[in-house]
């Protein structure tokens, strides 16, 4: 006849229940490795498209100073009276500000386009409008 002792069982249901514990941290291990570097991938592109709006905007900013400057000039010569010759003059400055601006701002986004063939029709779309 077979006999268990109830020690003995306590034991062995103790064991195995340190196996499967043992799995279940292997594989919760395996699960977070994974994420992590899922994470570090996502935080890596992040990281890009915050240089590139932070790029972005520095060249904004300088196109609205170019503006501003050229809108408080046309604005002087209004105000001051110097006349048609001045203010057509003023607004030629104006215009050709603007168009430099224009030329520049062309020019950087040909730059920024890629070889890929999927993002470079899009992007080329974008800057005819």
């Amino acid at each position: 006849m077979v006999t268990i002792d109830v020690r003995e069982a306590l034991i062995w249901l103790i064991l195995a229940a340190l196996v499967v514990l043992i799995v279940y941290l292997i594989v919760a291990a395996k699960n977070l490795v994974t994420t992590i570097k899922k994470t570090n991938q996502i935080l890596d592109d992040a990281c890009v498209v915050s240089q590139v709006a932070a790029n972005k905007a520095v060249e904004v900013d300088e196109i609205v100073r170019d503006v501003q400057s050229a809108v408080s000039e046309i604005a002087g010569t209004v105000r001051s009276e110097k006349g048609v010759i001045g203010m057509v003059a003023s607004v030629a400055k104006a215009v050709n500000a603007v168009a430099s601006v224009a030329k520049k701002n062309s020019s950087s986004e040909s730059d920024d386009i890629t070889d890929d063939k999927d993002t470079a029709p899009n992007k080329r779309k974008k800057s005819k409008k």
